[in-house]
């Protein structure tokens, strides 16, 4: 799992305690919607206020709730509810109404809608007796946008957990810096790492993540010991999706008999960098930099550095 970011199933929870907390007297929702199929998937809370085939009989009888029928043909991200539109009256006939209504307790709906990386999205509350009013309206208004920013998250760290096991197994990971330099979500192998990533990341990293066209690509330190190649991956909402590549998988340098330190230096001048440049990311001086690699060289035996990256490439 990703860490950084909640995936979908934490989120939804806690939209709707959130949801029942501004509003709490009556039942809460969270519906993803397909106008095309139509389906309808409903989370509520508490969880047993609606039926467990609630959500095909919402899809089955879309035509029939004024609200969906709406905001199907128009797409409008108002906030609505269902005592604005004449067809409420209609809809108490219905086997919507006595599927899902008449259970539930409730006869008000108040949905706020919103579109977000392919989903059509519902935020609903409910209750019984009067109509919501304007200051209520205005209430679930202003709540929205933190609903929205969390649940683009979400379904993004569920995205990019498809990548993760596939990735932490090859030992590559993943990062996404914001444009301030912060880590918003990790996953793969840099997951292990995740106390050794500052955030937010050095300028070097931030500004090669925001324009990386003709940058070298950084080479960091995780948990100070293990060499990160960074690769640019594309952009996504929430940042630059960074590939992290752990220059030390596949145990190639513990087969040659080398310290965790000598394998470190070579494993960052594989990387192209140059002796200061290495020794600044390792935090050592030029001078034992090159100690290091003398010791590398004669367990190797060796004489430079390209016989010592060969030799390494070498092992399985």
């Amino acid at each position: 799992m990703m860490a950084g970011v909640a995936s979908l199933a934490d989120h939804v929870p806690r939209a709707l305690a959130a949801l029942r907390h501004l509003f709490p007297d009556g039942p809460a929702g969270f519906n993803l919607v397909d106008f095309a199929a139509p389906s309808v998937q409903l989370w509520t809370d508490p969880s047993g206020a609606t039926q467990p085939d609630a959500g095909d009989i919402v899809a089955r009888c879309a035509a029939d709730h004024p609200v969906l029928v709406h905001v199907g043909r128009t797409r409008d991200q108002s906030v609505l509810q269902l005592a604005d539109f004449p067809a409420f009256e209609e809809m108490k006939g219905t086997e919507l109404w006595a599927g899902v209504f008449e259970p539930a307790g409730v006869d008000q709906q108040m949905v706020a809608p919103f579109s977000v990386v392919g989903f059509e999205v519902g935020l609903t509350v409910q209750r019984a007796g009067r109509p919501y009013d304007g200051r209520e309206r205005a209430l679930l208004r202003a709540a929205r946008p933190g609903f929205v920013a969390a649940f683009t998250a979400a379904v993004a760290s569920d995205r990019l957990n498809v990548l993760d096991g596939a990735l932490a197994e090859s030992g590559c990971g993943f990062v996404v810096i914001d444009r301030h330099g912060e880590i918003t979500a990790v996953g793969g192998w840099a997951t292990e790492g995740l106390g050794g990533w500052p955030s937010p990341v050095s300028r070097e990293v931030a500004a090669w993540a925001c324009s990386p066209s003709g940058r070298r690509p950084p080479v960091m330190m995780l948990d100070g010991q293990r060499p990160a190649r960074l690769r640019w991956r594309g952009s996504t909402r929430q940042g630059a999706l960074i590939e992290v590549v752990d220059v030390l998988a596949g145990d190639r340098y513990e087969g040659l008999g080398l310290t965790i330190r000598e394998a470190q230096v070579l494993s960052v001048l594989d990387t192209g960098l140059t002796a200061r440049e290495a020794a600044d990311t390792l935090g050592i001086s030029v001078a034992t930099l090159h100690k290091h690699l003398e010791h590398a060289y004669r367990r190797l035996g060796v004489r430079n550095l390209r016989a010592a990256l060969a030799r390494v490439a070498q092992e399985p």
